[in-house]
C-alpha cells in the first residue's frame, strides 16, 4: 500500500520536474557571434543575417529571429538548432548551428560546389610504394577546415587506392591513416574538380594536380591570393558565365 502511494506521487513529480527543466532551457539566452569566410578562410566583409530560424516543427518553426542581430551579433538567442542564413554581396552562406552556450562564436563558410545525382563523380588518391605494415588496414580522410565537411575512404589492398566521394571547394586537412596509428598529414586547398592525387607514404609526400594546392606558409601570411587561387578564381568566372549563357540561350530558344 505504502509502495502504490509512493508510485502515484513519483510520476506526476518526475512531469513537473520535466516540464520545468524544458522550461528553464527555452528562457535560457545566448550572444553568438557569426564569423563569415569564404570557402579557404577569407574573411567576408558587407554582411549580415538574413535567416535565422528554428530547426522544428510548430509555431516556432516559423519565426525568424534575424532581427536579433546587430552586425554579426545576435543576442538574446533561446537555446536551439537553427538554420542561419548570411548573406554577403553576392554569396549566400547557409549552415546549421547549435546554440548551446551563453556566448559562442559561429563561423559560417561560404559553399562553392555543383550538386550531383547520386554519388557524382570522385577523387582518386592513390599511394604510392611500400606500406610500414602490410597487414595494417589503411584510409584516407579529409577534414574541412571552414565548411565542416567529412570526407573518409578505405584504400583498397588490391588497386592501392581510395575513391573519396568528389570534395566541394574548400581547405581541408588530408590525413593518411591506419590500424596502427596516424601516418602522414597535409593542409591542401582544393576546387571540386580536382580527380587524381598519389601520396608517397614513406616520405609523407603528396602530388597533386592542378585543381589542389599545398598549402604553404606563404600563402597563409599574404591572405591566399594570387597565384593558385587566382587562377582558380578566373576558371570560376568563366564556368558562371557559360552556365549563364547557356541557361540564357535555353530561355530564349524556349519563348520562339
Amino acid at each position: 500500500m505504502f509502495m502504490l502511494t509512493l508510485d502515484r506521487y513519483a510520476k506526476p513529480f518526475a512531469r513537473a520536474v520535466l516540464m520545468v527543466s524544458l522550461a528553464l532551457a527555452t528562457l535560457r539566452a545566448a550572444e553568438i557571434e557569426v564569423l563569415p569566410v569564404g570557402p579557404y578562410g577569407q574573411q567576408l566583409k558587407g554582411c549580415s543575417v538574413a535567416r535565422m530560424a528554428a530547426y522544428t516543427v510548430g509555431p516556432e518553426a516559423a519565426r525568424d529571429l534575424k532581427d536579433h542581430f546587430q552586425g554579426m551579433i545576435g543576442r538574446d538567442l533561446p537555446y536551439g538548432d537553427y538554420e542561419l542564413v548570411v548573406v554577403c554581396g553576392a554569396a549566400r552562406l547557409s549552415s546549421r548551428i547549435s546554440v548551446d552556450r551563453s556566448h559562442q562564436l559561429k563561423v559560417a563558410a561560404e559553399y562553392v560546389g555543383m550538386m550531383y545525382e547520386g554519388d557524382g563523380p570522385s577523387l582518386t588518391i592513390t599511394m604510392d610504394g611500400p606500406r610500414s605494415e602490410e597487414r595494417a588496414a589503411y584510409w584516407v580522410e579529409l577534414v574541412g577546415v571552414y565548411n565542416g565537411a567529412r570526407y573518409t575512404a578505405k584504400i583498397s589492398r588490391e588497386t592501392g587506392a581510395a575513391e573519396v566521394r568528389a570534395p566541394a571547394t574548400g581547405s581541408y586537412v588530408a590525413l593518411l591513416l591506419s590500424s596502427t596509428g596516424r601516418e602522414c598529414t597535409a593542409e591542401v586547398d582544393l576546387v571540386q574538380f580536382t580527380r587524381h592525387w598519389t601520396l608517397h607514404p614513406l616520405d609523407c609526400a603528396l602530388d597533386v594536380d592542378r585543381y589542389a594546392h599545398l598549402v604553404t606558409k606563404s600563402d597563409k601570411l599574404n591572405g591566399r591570393q594570387g597565384g593558385w587561387y587566382l587562377e582558380m578564381q578566373k576558371e570560376q568566372e568563366l564556368l558562371e558565365r557559360q552556365l549563364r549563357e547557356a541557361a540564357e540561350g535555353d530561355n530564349a530558344g524556349g519563348k520562339r
